[in-house]
């Protein structure tokens, strides 16, 4: 496994170097008032590395990796999905580890008026919303998406740095 020794552009690399930086001095942060960046947006092309960032970033600090699948999560049920969001988050606030919320557009699509949800997706991007704004965990939770125009704006604003991964040269 070679996700430690990605080659990234320069720019990409300085950033993920500093999310891993800020973590490793999150109690010397804390003295000073500050927070390290724990809720990461990572974007970009199909293929071009955002769910190996997040693993890198897991190994490089030495954090368990988990990774969401958003097929357990989404249920048919009312409000069930809501739940199961919520536990998610339950179960990861005291436990330091790299979470991944792959295809975060699956979850995190713009609330529209003219659409023809019956309500749901609005009721999860709410949750998502509230998920997000109050987490305080341990660990770092980074969100990938190829689709970042359909993510609602929102969300956006709950996210501590976001990263676009450009498509690999040569």
């Amino acid at each position: 496994f070679l996700r430690h020794d990605m080659v990234l552009s320069p720019k990409v690399e300085s950033k993920i170097l500093r999310i891993e930086k800020e973590y490793l001095a999150r109690e010397r942060l804390a003295h000073h008032g500050l927070i390290p960046r724990k809720k990461i947006l990572l974007h970009g092309s199909s293929g071009c590395g955002k769910s190996m960032a997040a693993e890198r970033i897991a190994w490089d600090l030495g954090l368990p990796f988990y990774k969401v699948r958003f097929d357990t999560i989404i249920s048919s049920y009312l409000g069930e999905s809501a739940s199961n969001l919520q536990k998610l988050f339950e179960s990861i606030n005291d436990d330091p580890c790299v979470l991944l919320l792959a295809e975060f557009d699956i979850i995190g699509k713009q609330r529209n008026t003219h659409s023809n949800d019956v309500g749901e997706i609005h009721r999860i991007v709410n949750i998502l919303l509230g998920l997000l704004e109050e987490y305080e965990g341990e660990g770092i939770l980074i969100a990938t998406t190829n689709l970042e125009g359909v993510i609602d704006k929102a969300l956006f604003r709950r996210f501590d740095d976001f990263i676009e991964l450009p498509k690999p040269t040569e």
